[in-house]
């Protein structure tokens, strides 16, 4: 008992710390706030929960999900991953993802094409739920 307790404890930064995607594109003046801690990203960038980026007026950020969500902010444009679950041997999960300032565009991974709702974008003025497809927002 104590010895599957001390491996749960050892394994769990594991599991939070877990990433959820990649940047897969990366240009201009771009970084991320994570931890209280504001960070440059580049191609390769380990994407988690919580992370909230931001584009300056040349940036622009690709991101793809475990299930290969699609996406991209353009400049002067913040983002943050609110929620990432997916268990790729059942195609199922969901994610949530806020935009507060700019553009982005989405294009629907695994999630999105197998489980209609299970993706949400927010923002300021709409929630939308995304149930396959490919958009733009402003």
């Amino acid at each position: 008992m104590i010895r599957n307790l001390l491996w749960v404890l050892l394994l769990t930064p594991t599991l939070v710390l877990a990433g959820v995607g990649k940047v897969e594109h990366n240009e201009g003046r771009t970084w991320n706030e994570r931890s209280n801690k504001t960070q440059n990203i580049a191609e390769g960038y380990d994407v988690l929960m919580d992370d909230f980026y931001q584009t300056g007026e040349d940036g622009k950020i690709g991101i793809i999900f475990e299930d290969e969500t699609s996406v991209t902010v353009i400049e002067n444009s913040e983002l943050m991953i609110d929620d990432f679950v997916y268990d790729p041997t059942t195609s199922t999960g969901q994610l949530v993802f806020t935009v507060t300032v700019g553009s982005f565009r989405y294009v629907s991974g695994v999630l999105a094409q197998n489980n209609a709702g299970s993706v949400r974008i927010e923002t300021p003025s709409a929630t939308i739920t995304v149930r396959g497809t490919t958009l733009t927002g402003n």
